[in-house]
């Protein structure tokens, strides 16, 4: 029985990427699952376990080995081709959407055209979040004259015939590389060959705008404006359509080239005799009006700006759309001009340039024409735009636009981080409150579901909205925001003027969300911050949760950490007997008195050291002995006490040798009593290790009985055990 010939006959160059080719190979399955076709392999250097794979999906697996030229690699495909078709594509990329391409063979259209074009979809990332999309010819009727020619970026020649754009695009990953350096020997590959390619053609102006793209690639702009420079005088005298298709991308290669260097003035002047060249196509012509905007923004010739600006928007709304002639007239650099990305560039450029002139006209003639690009998470903005136009709204009356805009912009995910960003700078930066209620105004009517929009909203709602309102602000605040404590300070305010709501809400709060926010705020607020917080929460609406408790036990805690009242005596044994007393309590409610005796090892560290703190206060009077070894036990119990506690023990010796002066009058027998205990404890520190403490108390004691013997003893010891 005769084999039916194939309509298509896919050729895939496979190298071995093991990550892409399985992904690649199923695509064409399902493309030859529609489409009578072959499959055809040609195999440059996989291993055991890729060649396997390929053996999954056909047999014919061709080897290659790899001569530096890609033609020659994929013209084995295309002689081993027996389709009426030929499409030819890489392991690094693989179908998306073919289903246009599949309808171009079903319905016999492809009868009509001798050659195809798809989109690659190039990726820069593997999250696919940022790509370019470009038109590329991999489809062509077989002939017996059809072959690859050139060693890099080869092509299929000769193509006579109408060409059919298929909007099918493959994803592709192969300009993603793993460094730098990666993608600079790349890039060097390419542009050795495409030397020898220019060496060997030097009329084609195909290679001349390669090697200026390799260039670019890899950032070398010096290298990039000068190759496009000699494009330009070695095709100075040639008027084929062909040269000045490419002609327009050695003249953005050189505008490029100029903006990356900084060359602002220069990137002018090349415009300007870009745009006297006749020679350039329409398409090329738009392209200039697109970099001529941004060179006279850049040199801030802002009238020159909006009417290069206008001229590319009219020429964008007149071919935008005209795929053929854009795809005709341009090489890759010069197309570009019609993305979107690039549009919006170009309403940004324009609405800068009229609010430097302080005209309000271009903003809102060109805003709403920006859209949000939710897939990407983008909007295709010139970076400066944010800041001035935020710098601006904080300085004009109120405009209900401002905030249809602000709503945009919110509306953005990584552009809403830029401007939350520029808020924050704006509140912080602002001389007085009016610039930033500006603002305040704008952002709080919009439906931006983001935090820090949410002190807006309270902010705003707090001067001029309901309590029912305001409520609703704070829950989705407490809902989103698990370290509330550490909200500004003019949230709280407002937030103690209704403490009612305010306890409702937190009761609503489940409790280990509001115990890992406690315990975010305690390691990172200062000390004033905490006694801030802790004088609002000890309103008597805040005193019957154990949410309040928790906090009241870490706050404590947190101020002996800071060692907020070490210079005071007084209030630092208060903070101790209120730390000990709330700790004890709090944790009786989850452990057993048992728990609480012995060794107390089942007990948090914080809990264990308020045992030993209180024992040490309730004895500390009449015997500092016993109570020092007792804040010796807390500082091993919970070491974060170590500083406070040793220096609160120093000032008790020393209240300790002070109470014995007093004394003094009773007669010389007491003070030689008060010197025996305070020789005494200087021993219990220098065995405890408290060294710094008991040199202190040596000090003080030779103030009241210098010629103690014992004193050259002591000292003697503190020496020996420092």
């Amino acid at each position: 029985m005769e084999q039916v010939k194939p309509v298509l006959s896919i050729s895939l160059l496979c190298s071995g990427r093991k990550k892409t080719t399985r992904k690649c190979l199923d695509s064409l399955r399902r493309i030859m699952e529609q489409i009578p076709s072959e499959l055809i392999i040609v195999d440059t250097g996989c291993d055991d376990d890729t060649h396997d794979i390929l053996l999954e999906y056909t047999d014919k697996v061709i080897p290659f080995v790899w001569c530096r030229d890609f033609s020659k690699a994929r013209n084995v495909g295309l002689k081993a081709a027996k389709g009426e078709w030929f499409l030819y594509i890489d392991d690094d990329e693989w179908f998306e959407d073919s289903t246009e391409l599949v309808d171009f063979f079903l319905s016999g259209d492809y009868r009509s055209y001798a050659m195809a074009n798809y989109i690659q979809r190039n990726y820069t990332d593997y999250g696919e979040k940022h790509y370019t999309d470009a038109w590329v010819s991999r489809m062509a009727k077989i002939t017996k004259e059809l072959q690859f020619e050139s060693s890099i970026h080869e092509y299929l020649a000769p193509i006579c015939g109408d060409c059919k754009l298929l909007h099918s695009h493959v994803k592709h990953f192969g300009y993603i590389f793993d460094s730098p350096e990666e993608k600079y020997r790349h890039s060097q590959r390419n542009v050795s060959l495409l030397l020898e390619q220019i060496r060997k053609e030097r009329s084609n102006s195909r290679w001349w705008a390669q090697i200026a793209q390799e260039y670019r690639g890899i950032q070398e702009y010096v290298k990039c404006y000068e190759i496009c420079t000699e494009a330009l005088k070695c095709f100075a005298n040639r008027n084929d359509e062909k040269v000045n298709r490419d002609r327009g991308a050695f003249y953005i290669g050189r505008l490029w080239a100029d903006f990356e260097l900084f060359r602002y003035e220069d990137a002018v002047r090349d415009y300007e005799k870009a745009l006297r060249d006749r020679r350039n196509t329409d398409i090329c012509r738009a392209s200039l009006y697109l970099h001529g905007t941004y060179a006279f923004f850049m040199t801030e010739q802002y009238d020159r700006c909006r009417e290069c600006g206008i001229k590319y928007l009219e020429a964008y709304e007149a071919w935008h759309e005209d795929e053929w002639k854009i795809l005709k007239e341009a090489g890759f650099w010069v197309r570009d001009a019609f993305t979107r990305e690039n549009l919006e560039k170009t309403y940004s450029y324009l609405i800068l340039a009229g609010l430097r002139q302080q005209r309000e006209t271009e903003l809102h003639l060109y805003f709403p024409h920006i859209s949000l690009q939710p897939e990407l998470e983008r909007m295709y903005f010139y970076p400066p735009l944010v800041p001035e136009l935020l710098e601006y709204w904080s300085k004009q009356d109120y405009d209900e636009r401002f905030s249809d805009y602000a709503n945009t912009l919110m509306h953005c995910g990584l552009l809403a981080d830029a401007v939350v960003r520029e808020l924050r700078r704006i509140e912080k930066d602002s001389t007085g409150r009016p610039q930033f209620d500006r603002l305040v105004r704008i952002f709080a009517l919009t439906d931006a579901e983001h935090y820090y929009i949410t002190y807006m909203k309270i902010l705003y709602a707090g001067k001029r909205g309901t309590e029912d309102t305001l409520k609703e602000h704070f829950r989705y605040l407490f809902a989103h925001v698990v370290d509330i404590l550490q909200l500004p300070e003019y949230i709280w305010d407002i937030a103690m003027e209704s403490p009612a709501m305010i306890h409702e809400l937190f009761l609503e709060i489940p409790f280990q969300q509001w115990k890992k926010g406690v315990d975010a705020y305690v390691e990172s607020a200062d000390a004033q911050s905490v006694e801030r917080r802790m004088a609002m929460l000890s309103r008597p609406q805040f005193q019957t949760d154990i949410r309040y408790d928790y906090f009241a036990v870490r706050a404590r805690e947190a101020l002996l950490v800071y060692g907020r009242y070490h210079d005071d005596y007084v209030r630092q044994t208060e903070l101790l007997a209120d730390f000990s007393r709330s700790a004890i309590m709090f944790y009786r409610r989850f452990f057993t008195e048992r728990a609480f005796q012995g060794e107390r090892e089942f007990l948090p560290g914080s809990c264990c050291a308020a045992v030993h703190i209180q024992e040490a206060l309730s004895c500390q009077e009449e015997d500092a002995d016993r109570a020092i070894a007792c804040y010796e036990r807390a500082v091993k119990a919970f070491p974060s006490f170590d500083s406070t506690l040793r220096i609160y023990v120093r000032e008790l010796q020393a209240q300790a040798v002070r109470s014995g002066a007093t004394a003094g009058s009773a007669g010389e027998a007491e003070m030689a009593a008060l010197a025996e205990g305070v020789k005494k404890n200087i021993r219990i520190l220098a065995e405890h290790g408290l060294m710094t403490e008991a040199a202190e108390a040596i000090r003080q004691l030779k103030a009241f009985v210098p010629e103690d013997a014992e004193i050259p003893e002591l000292e003697r010891l503190v020496c020996g055990q420092w």
